[in-house]
């Protein structure tokens, strides 16, 4: 049997990838401490942290990560509950701003006056400071003020500042935007300008790191345009637009999308190119009748009213797609009395495209998507699952009351007490860690252009790369026997295919390399109930949506619904929002998109859809949109409504085509329908 890394190897390793990422990377780009720290912590406090005397928090994580060029999305994060909190106050924050309830959301900021000591105060000042800029021109029309609070947090990390930037600075996404927003009101236009262009050159030639490049880039785009668009530059925009695409499509993001695929268009047409983009005005034209259409949903109707977080805020969520549009929706949270208390409903109108009207495009990309985890919930989850009391878990290490109130939240555990801890419950003791073992950074960036090739269906490729990965990784490690053993299985299942018979066997056996306490069967409705009481990884829960397409393919239908619905319910009993869980939970609501309505439980398809489809666009990651729209198609066209049906085919096909997805199913049911009702 082959031996898996010990506990002391699994910490070296990750502490080694963080020290070896940020030293590394210091010196391929020729920068200093100094510059890296620049504003946030100190070269002391910043070698503590890469030795492993103190823990860096995710808020400080990211934003240094950034500096570098580098994704913080490789990492999976285990939270404590102070960071949580406030990432899901940065939530609440940007569904104000969505919604432009200025005064909800002043009484947010009010709530939050003294910044959290155990996250980075300066990046915490720097936030509260561009919303505190917003209000100030939103609801007391103080330009003037407002400039001053953007001036003062781009000035929270960048002491000093003036209008320029050194060649050599670096930055993070959060000071990019903090940028954008003095640039907006600073009111020096060439000024303005000259940032805007260092900026996008920064971004696109020192974010090596595709997965945070494409965040980023296509807001200064959308930014810069206006300024282009004045001077009649063209050939400009029709350079920057195109390069926008070309980052956003093959990850299936589409940020500020509308405006830039326009602009793109028309600079297109001015160069005499229009035929090439031909085609591109079909998809935008349909996106765009798509879009208003969902967001004019009638919310009684049900379909904007799912079971799933998302349903009370649908049409705000829908509203950043359009990129120059904005309306306010009642929340259910609120009283409809138009007192100062709620939200007054509106109608939708136009806004300007200033950045400032659309910081929610690149704001709403959650800080956390990469499945967080509550440390508390690790904790507690596992010593229940062990059948340990309190006493006996903390017998060496705390007091019984001390982890009492580790696990409710009041407290974080010490470093010392946190290792101790995970050990004796024999789960991962990183505060970060990654899908895969390894010591070297760039193999985590292997591994995401791996998962993207998979994502994008590119077969053979995708088998080459992760023969690459293969060829350096620790084959000791039972997470990368997992996470490869599943790539394989995948690449396996397209090329060759894999008998119906054997698949759950398979995939099963994978789980049990990191899920040993049970034997699963594959009958999956006699899996024990503390099965889920387990934290489990990412990696664990793409697996077992593995065995629900098995299940699929083989008519058990109603095993598979069991399956997902399982999962849907597993993820509503963490105190993480579902949301944060963005990849597997998307997964999890395709699925039961499929399953409902195979089984023609129409109702619950759409309902189940639609939650879908407001988490694709408040992400911007659009990877199963078209398949949430046409399964909506195909239920309405079952419920009898074929004009709808027609409709939406129609927003799926143009959808795929426009995001470049390997599917032909909604133009081969938008055809079949349109023979349906031409007898």
């Amino acid at each position: 049997m082959i031996e898996t890394l010990t506990y002391e190897k699994l910490v070296a390793a990750m502490e080694q990838t963080l020290t070896d990422l940020f030293n590394s990377t210091i010196e391929e780009h020729h920068a200093n401490q100094t510059e890296l720290c620049r504003g946030l912590c100190s070269n002391a406090t910043l070698t503590r942290y890469l030795s492993g005397e103190r823990r860096m928090d995710r808020l400080l994580l990211s934003a240094m990560m950034q500096r570098l060029g580098k994704s913080p999305d490789k990492f999976v994060s285990v939270l404590t509950d102070a960071e949580y909190r406030y990432f899901d106050w940065r939530l609440q924050v940007l569904n104000r701003i969505a919604d432009r309830d200025w005064s909800g959301l002043e009484r947010l900021i009010l709530d939050r006056e003294t910044a959290d000591k155990e996250l980075n105060e300066p990046l915490q000042e720097q936030f509260t400071l561009m919303v505190r800029g917003l209000l100030q021109e939103r609801l007391r029309g103080d330009r003037e003020g407002a400039t001053d609070y953007f001036r003062r947090a781009v000035c929270a990390t960048i002491p000093g500042f003036r209008g320029l930037l050194r060649p050599q600075c670096m930055l993070c996404v959060q000071e990019i935007s903090a940028l954008l927003l003095w640039q907006e009101y600073y009111g020096d236009e060439e000024i303005s300008a000259a940032l805007m262009k260092f900026l996008i050159d920064y971004v696109y030639e020192y974010f090596e790191d595709e997965q945070e490049r494409v965040k980023v880039y296509p807001r200064l785009v959308s930014a810069y345009l206006p300024y282009l668009q004045e001077r009649n530059r063209d050939q400009e925009i029709y350079v920057i637009t195109g390069r926008a695409f070309r980052m956003m499509l093959p990850l299936r993001y589409f940020i500020c999308g509308e405006q830039l695929l326009n602009a793109y268009i028309e600079s297109a047409e001015k160069l005499g190119k229009g035929q090439e983009v031909a085609k591109r005005k079909e998809q935008l034209a349909s996106w765009r009748e798509m879009r208003k259409e969902l967001w004019s949903m009638d919310r009684e109707s049900g379909h904007m009213d799912g079971a799933g977080v998302m349903s009370a805020e649908g049409a705000l969520i829908l509203q950043g797609c359009a990129g120059s549009t904005a309306c306010t929706v009642q929340r259910e949270d609120q009283p409809a009395d138009g007192t100062e208390h709620g939200v007054k409903e509106a109608e939708a109108k136009e806004a300007s495209s200033s950045y400032a009207d659309n910081w929610l495009e690149g704001g709403y990309i959650w800080d956390l998507w990469q499945e967080p985890e509550l440390l508390r919930e690790v904790i507690e989850r596992r010593r229940k699952q062990r059948g340990l009391t309190q006493e006996v878990l903390s017998e060496g290490i705390c007091t019984p009351e001390t982890l009492s109130r580790i696990v409710t939240g009041k407290r974080a555990p010490s470093r010392r007490n946190f290792r101790a801890l995970t050990k004796k419950l024999e789960v991962r003791s990183e505060y970060y860690y990654s899908v895969i073992e390894a010591k070297d950074f760039r193999l985590l960036e292997e591994r995401f252009r791996l998962d993207a090739l998979i994502e994008t269906k590119q077969w053979q490729k995708a088998k080459k790369a992760a023969g690459r990965l293969k060829a350096q990784l620790d084959m000791e490690s039972r997470y990368n026997r997992q996470y490869l053993g599943e790539i394989y299985y995948l690449i396996e299942l397209a090329l060759k295919g894999i008998p119906e018979q054997e698949r759950v066997g398979r995939l099963l056996l994978l789980l049990s390399l990191t899920i040993s306490d049970y034997t699963l069967t594959e009958n999956v409705r006699e899996w024990p109930e503390a099965f889920w009481c387990t934290v489990f990884t990412s990696e664990e829960i793409s697996i077992m949506l593995q065995v629900i397409n098995a299940l699929r393919c083989m008519g058990e239908l109603g095993d598979g619904i069991y399956l997902a619905e399982r999962l849907y319910a597993y993820y509503h009993m963490s105190a993480v929002r579902p949301e944060f869980h963005f990849r597997t939970f998307m997964g999890v609501l395709a699925q039961l998109s499929i399953l409902l309505g195979r089984e023609e439980r129409n109702e619950e398809c759409i309902r189940y859809s639609y939650e879908g489809i407001a988490l694709c666009f408040a992400s911007r990651k659009m990877t199963d949109m078209g398949l949430f729209v046409n399964n909506i198609a195909n239920a309405n066209e079952r419920l009898g409504d074929k004009a709808f049906a027609l409709r939406h085919y129609r927003y799926a096909f143009y959808c795929e085509e426009l995001l470049g997805n390997n599917s032909d199913i909604p133009r081969k049911s938008y055809e079949k329908l349109c023979k349906v009702e031409r007898r």
